[in-house]
């Protein structure tokens, strides 16, 4: 009786242990998921980024084509910046200023992104060291 009792309990602690091992497991194949969402997200943000840092380049090279059209150059000058305003149409100050705003944006949002990858990087050290207790425990 006193060996039945004693199997039984040795079973039962390591049925415990196993729903435990198996609960930190699966918390820390979430926070992997978690963290692999976010380096994802904050590739496609910077990539965004360089797209419109990439676009307010573009528009302020065709603007200043644009300025120097109308001033007196050379004819082979002349004719370069014509080629590139006929390849872009002049667009208006609108649009440069909702670049440069999209483009803060985007900045502030990679930066946000890259401070919040950061952060569980300080507490999975903490989350393993609590996972090795509650395992010898």
């Amino acid at each position: 009786m006193f060996r039945q009792r004693l199997q039984q309990e040795q079973k039962r602690t390591r049925l415990e242990r196993a729903a435990r091992r198996m609960k930190i497991q699966s918390q820390a194949q979430t926070l992997a998921q978690a963290v692999h969402r976010q380096r994802q997200e904050l590739r496609q943000a910077r990539q965004r980024a360089e797209s419109q840092q990439a676009d307010l380049n573009v528009l302020e090279q065709v603007r200043h084509a644009g300025a120097s059209v109308k001033c007196w150059q050379p004819v082979a000058i002349a004719k370069h910046h014509e080629q590139l305003l006929a390849h872009r149409p002049i667009e208006s100050e609108w649009r440069e200023r909702a670049l440069r705003e999209a483009l803060r944006d985007s900045r502030l949002h990679v930066s946000g992104l890259a401070k919040s990858l950061q952060e569980p990087l300080w507490v999975q050290p903490q989350t393993r060291q609590q996972a090795v207790i509650k395992l010898q425990g």
